[in-house]
């Protein structure tokens, strides 16, 4: 019983997409994203948004004082779950006058390819508040993927090709994202299904009877 009750648990925690630990600014296994010269807080965007992530700390909040990089990877409103297929709003703000590029690993092959970045001509040369849609492929992989931000001094460049560039100003913001199918009793990356009765099936790869 008590077996079925810790592979339970580990389910639980696959579906809300759980993440111990904290920040940090170690981005392995991804590429590092540096930004020194200019300073902590030159350049950096605000807040980001999207879904249920919602992450306002400056680069001075990070993992350590003038940490240009941070890898919000201790869950809570730094992550969020996301569906294939579906579209989903992204607000980031920033008080200085910026370029900006976001990056998804939808293929979860730990990098950052041209053709997953995000960016709109608006995160151009903007200060302010900024709004995008972001949609989720239908083939994307399931599980935990990374989002990297990131902001540089306008017009330095700063686009898809540069989310491995060491910048001389900017700042850079990893986050963990899972990408769930919708509710399925086989899935263990689905969203949580309400209601969860014993007797029932949990599926970790084989099916695992919870009984009272």
């Amino acid at each position: 019983m008590m077996k079925k009750l810790y592979l339970f648990l580990i389910a639980v925690c696959l579906l809300l997409g759980y993440q111990s630990g904290a920040q940090t600014t170690n981005p392995a296994p991804y590429c590092a994203a540096t930004s020194s010269g200019l300073g902590c807080g030159f350049s950096e965007f605000g807040t980001v948004t999207i879904n249920t992530l919602s992450n306002s700390a400056t680069c001075a909040q990070g993992n350590t004082s003038n940490s240009e990089y941070t890898y919000w990877n201790n869950g809570g409103s730094n992550t969020t779950n996301l569906i294939p297929g579906q579209t989903y709003p992204m607000t980031l703000t920033s008080a200085n006058l910026i370029d900006i590029c976001v990056w998804f690993d939808w293929n979860k092959d730990n990098t950052f390819s041209i053709t997953e970045a995000i960016q709109p001509s608006g995160f151009i040369n903007f200060t302010g508040s900024i709004s995008t849609s972001v949609t989720v492929p239908s083939n994307a992989a399931i599980g935990i993927i990374r989002m990297r931000v990131r902001s540089r001094a306008t017009n330095s460049g700063n686009g898809p090709g540069n989310a491995c560039t060491a910048f001389g100003s900017g700042n850079t913001k990893d986050f963990d994202v899972t990408v769930s199918l919708p509710n399925s009793t086989n899935n263990p990356f689905a969203f949580p299904i309400p209601n969860f009765y014993a007797p029932d099936t949990v599926w970790l790869n084989s099916p695992t009877t919870l009984v009272n």
